[in-house]
């Protein structure tokens, strides 16, 4: 840190000599101590710390009246006042250890993160009478500040002091995630799942962490520990099942995503893996999830079709009529209109289908000129894929079709 020297040092020099706020605290004069008695027995906040601010003209006002004031300012919700009444005890008093510390909370209240480091460090070189509390706040500064590795040594610092705090220990866990030091995480996670395994967003580190690590049993093991704690989201449902069905475990996955209300572009992609992978009753509990008229379901439901043996033509008819655009679904559209014989189809839905699906519908336009009896196109067109996708694939089938007559 720039601003002030390392924790640790402070720790063990504050330690040696046993500072302590009560010895360096500034006692206030007569004047003071009669103005704030009276303002005590005040009980409307605003009178009180009128009574106050009304004072600090006098000659005999000092560093001490000059505090209250500003923390009487607080009170009321006036905070540029009271920074500006923290600078002014200050300047009379630089040594002033406490307004320091109440200037640092201030200015780390507005979003100050770099003037709260700057007053925290004074008031650590002045005494370690709130050294854990002071190092949390650092740590919370640098931390918003993306300084992850300082954060990191003042939220392990106040763990000196509290090592089983858990919002320290969660603050740790960030930082950590934060700077990739995955070993070190992994370790302070388990930490904290001893002391409480309450913490959604801890399980979520985990789970995080374990995918990191290519565990994603693992990764699953621990969403499914935070759904028995009854600590899930559907967010965690919708990840479990995506996980699952990643591991080709398409019952669990299934299961998983049950639980959750899966939006329909998402459902559309989970029943389309689902359907493509031939897992047909799977794909069609989730595409209950997909609305009964929108061109998806009848391109899932095409899918599936094929699946089972059925006729598909109506589905994806159904699907093209409402997005012309799709090249999948243009690309099956080719492929049966191939089979029936209705070339012109075959040939203007092969061609639609070329944006996405350029392989299978150039190889499925050089069937067309096969059927149309041009053989020297068909060469042509494989000819064509062979230079684009660098494949050998095609060698046999051109040369036969050269050879054709």
């Amino acid at each position: 840190m720039r601003i002030f020297a390392p924790l640790l040092f402070l720790l063990f020099f504050f330690a040696a000599f046993e500072l302590n706020a009560a010895e360096i605290e500034p006692a206030a004069n007569k004047f003071e101590a009669g103005v704030l008695k009276r303002a005590a027995s005040i009980e409307d906040l605003s009178q009180r710390a009128q009574v106050i601010f009304d004072a600090l003209s006098d000659e005999r006002a000092g560093a001490p009246l000059l505090f209250n004031a500003a923390n009487a300012a607080c009170q009321i919700s006036e905070k540029s006042r009271a920074k500006e009444l923290f600078f002014a005890s200050i300047k009379k008093m630089p040594n002033f250890y406490m307004a320091h510390r109440n200037l640092a909370y201030l200015l780390l209240e507005e979003n100050d993160f770099e003037g709260a480091i700057k007053e925290f460090g004074v008031a650590l070189s002045l005494s370690n009478a709130d050294f854990q509390k002071i190092c949390a706040s650092l740590g919370y500064c640098h931390f918003s500040l993306e300084n992850y590795s300082q954060a990191l040594l003042c939220f392990e610092n106040a763990l000196l002091f509290a090592p089983k705090d858990l919002k320290l220990l969660k603050s740790k866990a960030r930082c950590l995630s934060e700077i990739g030091d995955y070993a070190r995480l992994e370790n302070t996670l388990n930490d904290i799942l001893k002391i409480s395994k309450t913490d959604a967003e801890i399980w979520r580190m985990l789970v995080f962490l374990r995918l990191k690590n290519g565990d994603k049993f693992g990764a699953c093991a621990a969403v499914e520990a935070m759904k028995s704690l009854s600590l899930s989201e559907e967010k965690d449902s919708v990840l479990l099942g995506d996980i699952y069905a990643d591991l080709n475990m398409f019952s669990p996955a299934v299961a998983a995503y049950s639980s959750a209300k899966i939006p329909e572009e998402k459902a559309y992609e989970i029943a389309r893996f689902f359907a493509l992978s031939n897992h047909v009753e799977e794909a069609e509990k989730i595409a209950l999830n997909i609305g009964k008229s929108s061109w998806r379901y009848f391109e899932i439901m095409g899918i599936l079709s094929e699946a089972k043996g059925e006729s598909a033509k109506e589905f994806f008819e159904k699907s093209h009529a409402k997005n012309p655009l799709n090249p999948f679904v243009c690309l099956k559209l080719a492929d049966i209109a191939l089979a029936e014989g209705n070339l012109e189809s075959a040939r203007t839905f092969y061609g639609a289908a070329k944006s996405k699906h350029k392989r299978q519908a150039v190889a499925g336009l050089a069937n067309v000129a096969i059927a149309s009896g041009d053989f020297s196109a068909a060469a042509d067109l494989l000819e064509g894929l062979k230079r684009e996708f660098k494949t050998s694939d095609f060698d046999e089938f051109i040369l036969k079709l050269r050879n054709a007559k």
